[in-house]
């Protein structure tokens, strides 16, 4: 599921975790955000905020939260460096992408890794399909990165490792979290019995 706080001099929670199950409502209600204006940066705050909401909703899976700032965080209390650092010992991967002159020095605090800091010069080159390649391993894996099989008995999906290095066994499992995945070291594997680890399934006559 996916959740949105807007930030500036304050944070707003746009959209809160398990609020839309489809991707259609949630592109609608992305549309619908009004801009928050007012001078002031709060990126600290707003990440703290992410966290917090989000270990309201426990999960076994991956926490991945994309900080998109414009420029450089307003003093606070609270650091981009401990915020950023919270997050991850909750469980959290960031990636931080900067739109225009930002301080670099953040964006690396933030992501904490320097492979998952991105920037672009200006708000309409920040789309999707531009920084999806840089992104994909981590956050959208895409049909290149792995494979599905089946036979009459049980169905398989295979993911490649070295296109998403981040991912590990742990974190990936099925409907049921006692069906986890197995690491043969080039593929994360799931394997699921057709009527087993919460599988649902359908039979229609051929065409």
């Amino acid at each position: 599921t996916v959740a949105a706080i807007q930030y500036a001099y304050d944070y707003r929670h746009e959209l809160s975790l398990g609020q839309y199950q489809d991707s259609v409502s949630l592109k609608n209600a992305i549309a619908y955000i009004s801009y928050l204006d007012g001078a002031g940066t709060q990126t600290a705050a707003a990440i703290n905020a992410m966290v917090e909401a989000a270990i309201l909703v426990p999960t076994r899976g991956r926490r991945l939260g994309m900080v998109i700032t414009d420029g450089r965080s307003s003093p606070s209390r609270l650091t981009i460096y401990d915020a950023a650092n919270r997050s991850r010992e909750n469980g959290f991967t960031l990636c931080a992408v900067g739109v225009g002159d930002v301080a670099s020095a953040e964006m690396l605090q933030i992501a904490g890794d320097s492979s998952r800091v991105l920037s672009v010069a200006s708000y309409p080159e920040l789309l999707f399909a531009a920084i999806r390649p840089s992104i994909q391993g981590d956050f959208c894996p895409d049909s290149t990165n792995w494979t599905i099989s089946c036979n009459g008995d049980s169905m398989t999906v295979a993911i490649l490792r070295s296109r998403s290095p981040s991912l590990a066994a742990v974190d990936l499992h099925l409907t049921d979290p006692a069906c986890g995945a197995t690491d043969n070291g080039t593929h994360l594997v799931l394997t699921t019995p057709l009527t087993g680890c919460g599988t649902s399934s359908s039979e229609r006559p051929n065409a």
